[in-house]
């Protein structure tokens, strides 16, 4: 047993946390802002969900928790996926799963490579009471936290078709970026829906177009982590695109054909209309997946802002990449970031939670990021 646990290790946190989740004072009472506390690409380490949900449970400024994929340590197949919802199912607040890359597959010919519809069956569905959905089917969903005017929008951005070869194996490796029609359909109607006072939040596992770097204490600026995805819609603007619109207030109507598996992949169609709705008010996107903290913008849209944060497993292989050090039981174990969102001034807080130094002796403690 551990002699201190995340709650007591990161003490010199605590009134950074609860002074990010408010945004000032009404008379003698605090305003909140939304804050959720997220893990990305834990890989398989128990220990770190386990800290997750002690912390979570623990800190009262906190409204719930968000895994944004990557749980398995390789792939689908590695285990039944109890060990995650288990420890999810713990949790005394909503709490939300991303499905990653790893959670249903890589490239072809590994063993144990499944479907979205499995991954779904065995990470998200036996927790979605934690997700205050319990009729949800589909591994994209939004929440709406109508006291915060905020939707958290959750993608999944590795909706490929299950077409098989005469081996059974999937003709499209489970590591190409693809949304469905139905994904996208749902999307534009998700985003129409969202009352004209309310901002969203677009939560998936990776960031499938080009994008810019941010000068930042969270911009892991020697990032040489070069993970090679593949994008069979060649410059996957699609929902950049939709976002664009639906924040200006106009209409789109484009269509997006396949530069890959032209013979299984059907040309997408975007059809939207938000000028009767009006202007939209879009925080960020919120991913994992590169393993290392950065702040970047949309390259085609500079006013479409990311945030990718670190992995959150704590082992040699998963952190090797990042410049944050980590060392198992002691406070550098973890590496969680609380997430604000602060509709009153347009601020996005960040507080990481366990390691926040880099070897290059930069503080990465806090920082807030204007949207």
């Amino acid at each position: 047993m551990k002699e201190e646990d995340i709650i007591d290790r990161n003490k010199d946190v605590e009134h950074i946390v609860h002074a990010a989740s408010n945004y000032g004072k009404d008379g003698d009472k605090y305003e909140k802002c939304l804050s959720l506390l997220v893990s990305t690409d834990i890989h398989g380490d128990a220990d770190i969900l386990e800290n997750m949900i002690t912390y979570l449970n623990g800190t009262d400024a906190l409204d719930g928790g968000i895994c944004l994929g990557d749980i398995q340590p390789m792939t689908y197949g590695d285990n039944d996926g109890t060990w995650y919802t288990d420890i999810v199912n713990t949790s005394e607040k909503n709490f939300y799963t991303v499905l990653g890359n790893h959670d249903i597959g890589v490239w072809n010919g590994y063993e144990g490579n499944g479907t979205d519809e499995l991954a779904f069956d065995k990470f998200i569905a036996p927790t979605a009471e934690k997700i205050g959905i319990t009729e949800l089917t589909t591994p994209y969903y939004s929440i709406t936290y109508d006291n915060y005017n905020t939707v958290i929008i959750v993608l999944n951005n590795y909706d490929a078709p299950d077409v098989t070869d005469e081996n059974g194996e999937f003709v499209i490796s489970r590591d190409n970026e693809l949304y469905s029609q139905a994904q996208i359909d749902w999307f534009i109607q998700t985003l129409a829906d969202v009352p004209t006072d309310y901002h969203v939040v677009v939560a998936m596992h990776s960031v499938g177009f080009v994008y810019t770097i941010v000068d930042s204490n969270f911009t892991h600026n020697n990032d040489d982590y070069g993970l090679e995805m593949q994008y069979p819609y060649g410059s996957n603007n699609i929902i950049p695109d939709i976002i664009n619109a639906w924040k200006n207030g106009t209409a789109l109507t484009e269509s997006y054909e396949p530069v890959e598996y032209t013979d299984i992949l059907p040309t997408l169609t975007v059809e939207c209309d938000f000028t009767a709705r009006g202007k939209g008010e879009f925080v960020c996107y919120l991913v994992g997946h590169d393993h290392t903290d950065k702040i970047m913008r949309c390259a085609k849209y500079e006013d479409q802002l990311i945030v990718s944060l670190v992995t959150s497993a704590c082992s040699d292989y998963h952190v090797e990449h990042s410049d944050l050090p980590r060392v198992k039981g002691t406070k550098t174990e973890d590496a969680l970031t609380v997430f604000c969102v602060d509709t009153e001034h347009r601020l996005i807080k960040l507080v990481r939670i366990g390691s926040n130094v880099t070897n290059e002796l930069e503080d990465r403690t806090f920082i807030a990021i204007s949207y």
